[in-house]
């Protein structure tokens, strides 16, 4: 019950990204229309303001695309670390599978991790019970959900 929950806490996280990404897009837009510049320092902005729309673009794609990622993500429980696992660690619960900030939920703090982190590749395979280190702390795995 805690992952589906945590999973739809990450949901809510990610279209609310969305909203504010497109807000901010839809002010760029505003700010500026594309005219024949006047002199170099109009070309300049004009040039760094299209720079930072591609920007915001390319980042409402990627989370758009996390989005879609999220719906694969398995929610059965896991016997091992892998994509899809809530690890229960000494402070932190890990969400394997979307990148998200560390947030607190029902007095936990969460943070998802990807496939690619270093984290989980030193996870990876891992069950209740084992240890890693990271950043010279040792971590123990109290439990996979």
């Amino acid at each position: 019950m805690l992952k589906f929950i945590i999973n739809k806490c990450i949901e809510s996280y990610l279209k609310q990204k969305v909203r504010i990404l497109e807000k901010e897009l839809a002010s760029e837009n505003e700010g500026t229309t594309i005219q024949d510049a006047n002199d170099a320092d109009d070309e300049s902005h004009r040039y760094q303001t299209l720079v930072q729309k591609e920007e915001t673009s390319k980042r409402i794609i990627k989370v758009m695309r996390d989005l879609e990622e999220l719906k694969s993500i398995p929610l059965e429980k896991s016997a091992q670390v892998q994509k899809g696992a809530l690890i229960e660690l000494e402070d932190l619960f890990l969400y394997v599978g979307i990148t998200t900030d560390q947030f607190n939920e029902f007095g936990r703090q969460i943070m998802g991790i990807s496939t690619e982190a270093p984290i989980y590749k030193k996870m990876i395979g891992k069950t209740v019970g084992s240890s890693i280190d990271v950043n010279n702390k040792k971590y123990t795995i109290l439990s996979i959900k």
